[in-house]
């Protein structure tokens, strides 16, 4: 990623209560991208969430079967990454 992509999504994001731009106190320059309070207990409730999720999706498989879970979702989301590339580029167009 290019530094202005960067920065265009970190400003993006900002949009969403949970998040909240700061400038970097160092040179006035740099930004740092945090979770608000209530971002942040928002994420604290859902990590354990997600992991008994996990832990209950992953009895049902072995652990080959699991394995091949994880390696396939992660070419879903390298697919959908294409994708979604393609389409921002050919929305710039």
């Amino acid at each position: 990623m290019t530094m202005p992509n960067v920065a265009n999504g970190a400003f993006k994001l900002e949009e969403f209560p949970p998040y909240r731009l700061a400038v970097a106190a160092s040179d006035g320059r740099g930004r740092r991208l945090r979770l608000t309070r209530k971002g942040a207990a928002v994420y604290r409730g859902m990590v354990p969430l997600a992991c008994e999720l996990e832990g209950q999706l992953a009895e049902g498989l072995s652990r080959s079967q699991w394995t091949g879970l994880l390696k396939a979702l992660d070419r879903l989301d390298a697919h959908v990454r294409v994708v979604q590339a393609h389409d921002n580029g050919a929305a710039a167009d």
